[in-house]
């Protein structure tokens, strides 16, 4: 019988949802609206699932019928990749909260990394097992892929276990935008926006057009559009990140939030735009200019959410995640029932938002 070593991320993660259940134990009423209201956004969620699922099945099935042999190594990379990211960020956890100072035996570390690479791979696998069975693919094919994409993210995380390289043998500069001037939120956030244009950071993206089928030179560009593309998203990431970070270091300090609230949005909302021209581009060039508008101002419409999402919920940034999801379901949601409406949700939550965590 092997030796079970005490886990004490378990310990806090149960301990966490003991006291979760007895908060909705003592508002019973609240609870129940609570999950009425989550169960509708869900319903609606899979129900857009559903009216979205076919065609996108349908795209991917005939990609991976003509470019079999791209379509998965695009998988595969995609696992290997979210694999690395989601063990490095566990590592990064583990190694800067406040339990990193815990005896944790190797063994518990390692347990929770399998669960990581299970987790990552099985993301991957069954999306790519839907995509093959869909586009009636032989059972080799059918069982070889999921395994792969399994394997593929095991690997990822083994290569996030590497030791770190000596103090000499890291290059001198992570981003291209050092720190200089006066210490300000924008300087922080360039700093971090301009890690994603360092070559350890663009080298993996470039990858991509590996991936393109041969043919003429003109389909490298939709690759190296991609490429940007990933890149903005990657930078405006880094610096909407930097918002719960620095409430962290500036909540003892007698300084006013919106003091460096007001300068937390100009990189974001730059990167944004950006972002929201490029999609608008792309789309125009597709299908035409009405759409395209569309697309780009919901584009940035959603990442302005998100931003007003991270500066409410600040000093909890677990739960982040969740209520972005949840505003951005329910804009959903009334976007397909009833578009007329949608920008005014949407103005009543940037509003509700931001006048919250401007506090």
């Amino acid at each position: 019988m092997g030796t079970t070593f005490y886990d004490p991320y378990a310990a806090v993660m149960h301990a966490e949802w003991r006291e979760r259940a007895r908060r909705w134990r003592a508002r019973p009423g609240e609870s129940v609206f609570h999950l009425a209201g989550l169960l509708a956004l869900l319903g609606a969620g899979v129900a857009m699932a559903l009216r979205a699922g076919p065609p996108l099945l349908d795209s991917a099935a005939a990609l991976w019928a003509r470019y079999p042999e791209a379509a998965a190594l695009a998988f595969l990379g995609a696992a290997a990749s979210s694999g690395w990211q989601a063990s490095r960020r566990a590592i990064q956890i583990w190694t800067t909260d406040w339990l990193a100072a815990q005896p944790t035996q190797p063994a518990v570390h390692r347990r929770r990394l399998r669960g990581i690479w299970l987790r990552q791979g099985l993301a991957w696998a069954l999306p790519g097992a839907a995509v093959l069975a869909w586009a009636d693919a032989e059972t080799g094919p059918r069982i070889a892929l999921p395994v792969g994409l399994l394997l593929a993210a095991g690997v990822g995380g083994r290569w996030a276990q590497r030791p770190p390289r000596a103090a000499s043998q890291r290059t001198r500069r992570v981003t291209p935008f050092a720190s200089r001037g006066r210490g300000t939120m924008s300087t922080w956030q360039l700093a971090e926006a301009g890690a994603t244009l360092a070559p350890a950071r663009l080298a993996p993206l470039l990858l991509v057009l590996l991936l393109m089928p041969r043919g003429p030179w003109t389909m490298i560009l939709p690759a190296l559009l991609l490429v940007i593309g990933l890149s903005l998203a990657h930078a405006w990431q880094r610096s909407v990140a930097v918002i719960p970070r620095a409430e962290a270091w500036l909540q003892t300090q007698p300084v006013r939030a919106g003091r460096w609230l007001r300068d937390a949005a100009a990189l974001p909302t730059l990167l944004g735009a950006a972002l929201a021209g490029l999609t608008a581009a792309v789309i125009w060039k597709l299908s035409g200019g009405y759409f395209a508008a569309l697309t780009g101002i919901g584009v940035l419409a959603l990442l302005a959410l998100i931003w007003a999402v991270t500066v409410r919920w600040r000093r909890t940034p677990r739960h982040i995640g969740m209520h972005v999801a949840a505003q951005g379901m329910l804009l959903a949601l009334v976007a397909q029932s009833l578009p007329i409406a949608a920008p005014a949700l949407w103005a009543i939550q940037m509003v509700w938002l931001v006048r919250k965590g401007w506090r």
